[in-house]
């Protein structure tokens, strides 16, 4: 069994077309297990929003995004940050010279996997440089969507 962990890079490619929406739609299609933190489904939303607008999307558009986005949360595994998941990204940073964001889903990441480490493979996706050097780092399994 494998759960795929995915950053805020990774799932908003699942909304707009993008190089990796296939390799992430196909992800969403074939039921696998997906996970994300509190923050990537904050981070995806906003990425909606704001690319929404750009695009100049109409309003019907968008809310059916936003609700894709909504019910695409519901069957993730849904992942919240603690006190300890805290001290682990302000490390990452430290370590890694990783942004804020990036470092909670890093360390999000970590915790799940060693939560799951001998029962589960976990593959960490996204489609940040940084990060996917980072978590390699730190020895986790990762799916780049970079080309």
């Amino acid at each position: 069994m494998t759960v795929y962990y995915l950053d805020a890079s990774a799932w908003v490619k699942r909304y707009f077309e993008e190089e990796g929406s296939d390799l992430v739609n196909g992800l969403f299609l074939q039921r696998c297990l997906l996970a994300s933190a509190g923050l990537g489904y904050v981070e995806t939303a906003a990425a909606i929003a704001r690319q929404g607008a750009a695009r100049q999307r109409n309003h019907r558009n968008y809310a059916d995004l936003a609700a894709t986005l909504d019910d695409d949360w519901q069957h993730l595994i849904r992942l919240e940050s603690t006190g300890k998941t805290a001290l682990r990204a302000v490390a990452l940073t430290r370590t890694h010279k990783l942004r804020g964001a990036d470092a909670v889903h890093l360390a999000v990441a970590l915790d799940l996997y060693d939560e799951i480490e001998s029962k589960v493979e976990l593959i960490f996706v996204s489609a940040d440089r940084e990060l996917i050097d980072a978590a390699i780092a730190s020895r986790l399994e990762v799916k780049s969507l970079i080309p």
